[in-house]
């Protein structure tokens, strides 16, 4: 679900919400009515070159699998050491580039994106009466 849309229902759960705010404690059932009027654009269709992904806990697993235990805990303190953004960055864009060598990239054919907007209008409201 579009997230315009879940705004439009969150703005219909409000309505009955704010109604409730004065109520006493009870159970209360009532109904509201309520139509969305929305507006969508859908893209062409496009193409993309994507990189085949490599699973980062396999790499890890075997880039520790080569390593001594001394080896390893000096890896565990730089990382506890290392802002994670940077190192992050520099380990995604480095796995990129060997996994384009080794594996190549497929194009493919992606949906057109889709955008809208939703607006909720109360067509009907019968306030809430007590059970």
């Amino acid at each position: 679900m579009d997230s315009n849309f879940a705004a439009a229902l969150v703005k219909a759960a409000k309505t009955v919400e704010n109604d409730a705010r004065d109520l006493p404690p009870g159970r209360y059932t009532g109904v509201l009515r309520i139509m969305i009027a929305y507006a969508l654009t859908k893209g062409e269709q496009y193409e993309q070159r994507i990189v085949q992904a490599a699973c980062p806990w396999k790499l890890l697993t075997v880039a520790l699998g080569k390593l001594n235990g001394a080896t390893i805990r000096s890896i565990v303190e730089d990382a506890l050491a290392t802002d994670p953004e940077e190192a992050s960055a520099y380990v995604k864009q480095a796995v990129e580039e060997a996994m384009r060598e080794l594996k190549g990239s497929t194009v493919r054919t992606c949906a057109g994106k889709l955008t809208g907007q939703a607006e909720v209008f109360v067509i009907e409201k019968e306030g809430a009466t007590g059970a």
